[in-house]
């Protein structure tokens, strides 16, 4: 389990998948971590602590030695990365990793757990949610097994073919940052 520093810093403006333009995302701020700011949208005179409480969750961008990553393919034809609630007592990588086995029957590890991106918004029933994207990795065979009803489909796609179908802006805003990233250590 990797522990986590609370967040600080300031925090990015809330919105809606509906309303893609007031979704933000920013890596995360932990000390000792990689940090580099993607976006400073907070607007003037906007303090943290009038921030609602967010629930807490993580996910992860899957990729194979190949550079495929994994998308899953929610029941409602939505295309995106696995992630999920953060469990009492489990730390945001726990998490990741578990939902990547839970939702896609793939098991994946994390090559750098210091460096981590975060996206904060409120979902389509108004919980303020804060996500923690860690960059994982699965052997070259792994392969999605459906093992959800949410998530009926899912793939490994060249990033290119990823982009084009992920079905939010700013999903494919954290796949290029991540692939930047990626692409820098390796």
């Amino acid at each position: 389990m990797v522990d986590r520093a609370p967040l600080t810093g300031a925090r990015p403006t809330y919105g809606t998948r509906a309303n893609p333009g007031a979704w933000h995302l920013m890596d995360a701020i932990h000390p000792g971590a990689s940090m580099e700011r993607v976006s400073n949208a907070v607007p003037s005179g906007h303090h943290a602590n009038e921030d609602p409480p967010a629930t807490p969750g993580a996910g992860g961008l899957v990729f194979r030695p190949d550079g495929t990553i994994l998308l899953l393919q929610r029941s409602n034809g939505e295309w995106c990365f696995p992630k999920g609630h953060v469990d009492p007592g489990e730390g945001p990588l726990d998490t990741a990793l578990r939902e990547t086995e839970e939702e896609a029957g793939v098991h994946a590890t994390c090559p750098d757990p210091t460096h981590t991106w975060i996206t904060r918004y409120d979902n389509d029933r108004g919980e303020s949610r804060e996500i923690i994207w860690f960059h994982l990795e699965a052997p070259q065979d792994a392969h999605f097994h459906a093992r959800e009803a949410l998530f009926p489909h899912g793939a490994f796609l060249l990033p290119s073919e990823a982009r084009t179908r992920l079905t939010f802006d700013e999903d494919r805003d954290l796949l290029d940052h991540v692939l930047a990233h990626r692409n820098a250590t390796t």
